[in-house]
């Protein structure tokens, strides 16, 4: 698979709220935040995120989110579950190592057909992730 970055980002972490539309918050794309879900810079829009460091839920992650200030070498982890939001403030400002892998290469090593909008590459590309499968 093409890793198209490999290095250190800069992760912050946020606790989504409940109050959006049936009790859950929606990302950037319009779908539920979940486990996978990580907020990055534009150009990062539904690639991979393979960390190396230990991160809370999941270590592989989807970009489907953005925020105010997330730009370049940063990202925002989407923190869920009880007490999710002292886990977002415990966890701070960190390094962590990743790698980025594009996601039409994560598609085709999966032999998924590649969508057309990001939001479906998204969908798939959690799919694949929630039932187990490996990079």
């Amino acid at each position: 698979m093409n890793i198209i970055f490999a290095g250190i980002l800069i992760a912050t972490a946020y606790a989504p709220l409940t109050t959006r539309i049936n009790g859950g918050r929606l990302d950037f794309t319009g779908l539920p935040v979940d486990k996978y879900t990580i907020a990055c810079a534009r150009e990062y829009q539904a690639h991979v995120f393979v960390f190396n460091t230990d991160i809370p839920d999941e270590d592989i992650r989807v970009c489907s989110d953005r925020g105010g200030m997330v730009w370049g070498k940063y990202v925002d982890i989407a923190i869920l579950g009880e007490g999710r939001y002292n886990r977002a403030i415990q966890w701070g400002k960190r390094k962590v190592e990743v790698k980025i892998i594009a996601p039409d290469e994560f598609l085709k090593a999966h032999n998924v057909p590649i969508p057309k909008t990001n939001k479906e590459k998204i969908i798939k590309i959690k799919g694949i992730l929630a039932s187990g499968k490996s990079i």
